[in-house]
């Protein structure tokens, strides 16, 4: 029976008990399990609410809404505008063409600025920052034999704030009949060529043809390169007038895809192409689709970051098809987004990895009459956010994703690399351009032109069980990288993942069955032109981050019973989001907890944030199959920022007033086993507490949080970076051993070995080694069970050198124990080694500064040993002594001599194991 004595009201009617049993069958619903990743596979597609992007009372209409956006750094900050145009005309070729757009600043939040005249519906952003826009219609030029066209077509510098317009050419190779006009899809190619979907048809043609027009002077001039759907006998529908409306997009395998209208109420017609839009695939209804689903006007396509491909159209009403690879072999899942009198017409753009703005129009058909102008005027262009989530295991990863832009920004991560260019004309290329959540091209770390491998080193605050990664390389150009992961930055071992001429357009995702420790990610890229690039690198990890969670929502894989537990973005711990737990009602608390596999040992990490200290916040540790839950440990934080453990007997402080402050951050570790747990706060440890009496399951499987108690309201608390796992792996820090004191697992201590508060690497604590005799040496040493080979891995700080600061690792011989591998820092802050007769350099002076921290490492076996000091390799050595080791198992620190005085270093981050 789970019991929180006289810390937790009851309410009249219902005993504790009871309650605890009532969320516990909750709890006996399975857990939700994502299914593998198909083309076939449901997508969860959540269509926001409807909110005006434009209206007036200006007698003119609004339709025809086009979107796009591009990253812009507004008074030092990066921000998401988002351009929506739109026609002021009626739909007629007889009236002149008028267009304008809004503009917001804020990724499609509001729009309030409306800027006149600039058509805003066929838009590309160049690879130098260049925003291209080339308007709809055209003009034949008189005297050419209608083998010429002007083009009207608008340039920007900054990123839309001002335009320049001019005039250019499109030239056929035969008389032009209808009109060459510009739609949507406008491409820029490796080669800085331009790709533009337009549809007209020669003096000859019965029927409209699509094509695809290009330029190779930035929209000055246009030929027509190809022919994508040119069938004037394709129907005898009175309502077919031939291909028209093409849009193009590259899809995730790398093919250009085409989707165009052919007439009004009957099916949309796709073609592909494999040779960058030379020849096209024969026209065919889009696969997965019945025709009466995919009809009939104004196509538009997006490949989000997810690698799901979206289709947008309309007429009858407004709607979205998808293409969960993102390759439109197959299209499923129709989702109505408008239903009322409109043109059909709408367009999309990204505005996250799994998100976009969708926009369409309202009162405009496409026969209306404005004779007289109705009034009030109903003609509105409309926003709607579109969250689409892939349900397989990329999307599950998401969840976990570590927020390298967050970090990198508080200098917690940090970045070796060559690939550090800036492109003329990519404001935004650059070191932290690989993980700022665009895929955009130019959005890219580059490596210059020189000749040699592009390397991109992530050093990450800590070692993290990583799960899965997600890559974009070099979209549009095919690129061999490999990727490789370390602990300790020096070895890497075989690459965890390689790409072999890799075009990767989206994100492409890996997960490994079991987690890899690692601090240090690694790509090395090799590319012809020795133009590496790389435009993304995300990374997840075996802990909950909530990155990828939406807001206002549960979190993935937890189970919830009563109160409010939502991802929330106004506090989150070196990211952008974190869970929140707070109680509003005094009828009841609000639980949330996770299922894990059952263990007899586990330990539970997180990281608090308190904002409101009211009743209590209660953590617990449970035990047995999901039907028999029941509570082994739990510990609850008081308002006075206490807290106090209840082992069945009773509840007990273990820490005191303020231990807990409101308003920061606190992290906790509970290390469990069958008997006690292990509290640490804050790195340090809290106490120890056994597991309530009674006969109780041995197998830990799952945690539970809990905010206030029935009866009490007002908690809010933030949770982040939760992770529930078995066997984790640590260095010695020193962290929750007493200062002066010597730490745990260490013996043999001599003149002045212990912890101290003085200083720490990344902490509070170190290893301080003092000599202060002239009689004998300090030392101090570890003991761990016996290998053929040994790493040892440590920061060290000399504070002074009187003759040196020694350090080695130990083995066992026949006859005893000897010191194997003996090194030293010198008072000229060399490292040497010791050889049985002489300490000889193997890193010169000032390698090893003084008062600065330094990192040593050891990879060695019975006969030789690889040194690096600060991740460089220095030198193999050979054991100290010529004597014959069975194995490895200690390690030793120790002052230089026995008459000289005044060695003093501290020692942190210890790890020794085998490798």
């Amino acid at each position: 029976m789970v019991s929180f004595n006289k810390l937790v009201k009851l309410r009249a009617g219902l005993s504790w008990m009871i309650l605890v049993s009532l969320v516990v069958m909750a709890w006996l619903q399975p857990t939700a399990v994502h299914a593998a990743n198909t083309e076939f596979q449901k997508l969860d597609v959540r269509v926001g609410e409807e909110f005006i992007v434009e209206s007036t009372e200006v007698k003119e209409p609004r339709s025809f809404p086009f979107a796009s956006s591009v990253k812009s750094a507004v008074y030092g900050q990066l921000v998401t505008k988002v351009f929506v145009g739109f026609q002021r005309n009626v739909d007629s070729s007889a009236v002149p063409s008028l267009y304008a757009h809004r503009l917001s600043m804020d990724g499609g939040k509001t729009f309030n600025r409306y800027v006149p005249d600039i058509p805003m519906t066929n838009v590309v952003q160049l690879k130098d920052g260049t925003l291209l826009s080339v308007r709809y219609d055209t003009k034949i030029i008189p005297g050419t034999n209608n083998l010429k066209e002007e083009v009207y077509y608008y340039t920007s510098n900054d990123d839309g704030e001002t335009w320049l317009s001019h005039v250019g050419t499109l030239t056929s190779e035969w008389a032009i009949g209808h009109r060459i006009l510009f739609h949507r899809g406008l491409m820029e190619m490796e080669d800085g060529s331009i790709l533009a979907p337009v549809y007209g048809g020669a003096s000859t043609d019965t029927k409209t043809r699509a094509m695809i027009a290009k330029s190779t002077d930035r929209g000055a001039s246009w030929t027509i390169l190809s022919t994508i759907g040119n069938d004037p006998a394709l129907s005898s529908d009175t309502d077919y007038t031939g291909f028209s409306e093409p849009v193009i997009v590259r899809s995730s395998d790398g093919t250009l895809l085409a989707v165009m209208r052919v007439g009004n109420w009957m099916p949309m017609y796709q073609s592909r192409s494999t040779d960058n839009g030379l020849t096209w695939s024969t026209p065919e209804t889009l696969p997965g689709q019945p025709s009466i689903n995919a009809q009939s006007v104004d196509p538009d396509l997006l490949l989000l970051e997810n690698g799901v491909l979206v289709l947008s159209y309309g007429r009858p009403n407004s709607n979205l098809l998808f293409s969960t690879d993102g390759t439109g072999q197959f299209w499923t899942q129709m989702t109505n987004t408008y239903a009322g009198i409109t043109s059909g017409y709408t367009g999309m753009t990204a505005v996250g990895p799994n998100r976009f703005l969708l926009v369409g129009d309202k009162g405009a058909s496409w026969s209306y009459n404005l004779n007289p102008f109705p009034v009030p005027n109903p003609f509105k262009i409309w926003g709607k956010f579109v969250e689409v989530d892939p349900t397989g295991k990329s999307a599950q990863l998401s969840v976990n994703k570590l927020d390298l832009q967050t970090k990198y920004g508080m200098e917690k991560i940090s970045v070796l690399t060559n690939m550090n260019a800036v492109p003329k004309g990519f404001p935004k290329a650059g070191v932290a351009a690989a993980f700022d959540g665009s895929t955009d091209y130019k959005d890219s770390a580059f490596k210059n032109g020189a000749p040699g491998d592009g390397v991109y080193t992530l050093e990450l605050d800590k070692a993290y069980p990583i799960t899965g990664f997600g890559v974009s390389l070099h979209p549009g150009v095919p690129q061999s990288t490999d990727i490789y992961v370390s602990l300790d930055g020096v070895r890497w071992n075989d690459p965890v993942k390689s790409y072999n001429k890799k075009n990767t357009e989206t994100t492409d995702y890996t997960y490994f069955s079991e987690p890899m420790m690692a601090k240090y990610v690694k790509l090395v890229s090799k590319f012809p032109e020795a133009r590496s690039a790389l435009n993304e690198i995300e990374l997840f990890v075996a802990q909950d981050t909530y990155e990828s969670e939406k807001t206002g929502q549960a979190p993935a894989g937890y189970e919830i019973i009563g109160g409010n537990a939502e991802i929330s973005e106004k506090q989150a711990y070196e990211s952008t989001r974190s869970l929140r737990l707070f109680d509003v009602t005094v009828t009841g608390s609000t639980y949330i907890g996770k299922f894990a596999q059952p263990s007899s040992s586990k330990t539970l990490e997180f990281m608090l944030y308190p904002k409101t200290m009211s009743v209590s916040f209660h953590v617990e540790l449970l035990a047995g199959p999901q039907e028999q839950l029941v509570t082994n440990y739990q510990i609850a934080v008081q308002p006075d920022g206490s807290i106090r453990s209840d082992n069945g007997l009773g509840w007990k402080e273990i820490a005191g007033k303020q231990t807990i402050q409101a308003n920061e951050w606190s992290r906790f570790r509970m290390v469990a086993d069958e008997k006690a747990f292990k509290l640490f706060v804050n790195q340090r440890l809290i106490g120890v507490i056994d597991k309530m009496p009674d006969e109780k399951p041995p197998l830990l499987s799952a945690f539970r949080m809990v905010s206030g108690d029935p009866d009490g309201k007002g908690d809010d608390y933030y949770v982040d970076d939760v992770a529930f796992t078995t066997d984790p792996v640590y260095a010695d820090t020193f962290e929750n051993d007493a200062s002066g004191a010597l730490p745990q697992g260490y013996g043999e201590v001599t003149l002045t070995g212990s912890v101290s508060a003085t200083r720490g690497f990344e902490s509070s604590k170190s290893l301080r080694v003092y000599d202060n005799s002239a009689s004998g040496i300090a030392s101090i040493s570890k003991e761990t069970d016996p290998s053929s080979n040994k790493s040892l891995d440590f920061r060290i700080y000399p504070e002074a050198i009187g003759a040196a600061n020694i350090f080695g690792i130990t083995g066992q011989m026949i006859n005893g124990k000897q010191t194997a591998y003996h090194l030293a820092v010198f008072p000229d802050a060399s490292l040497r080694f010791y050889n049985s007769k002489a300490w000889v350099v193997i890193a010169p002076a000032g390698s090893v500064p003084i008062k600065t921290w330094s990192r040593i490492r050891l990879e060695a076996s019975l006969t030789s040993a690889n040194i690096y000091v600060n991740g460089k390799k220095v030198g193999t050595v050979g054991t100290s002594y010529p004597l014959l080791f069975d194995a490895l198992d200690g390690i030793k620190f120790a002052s230089g001599g026995t008459a000289p005085v005044g060695d003093d270093f501290y020692i942190d981050n210890v790890m020794f194991g085998e490798f």
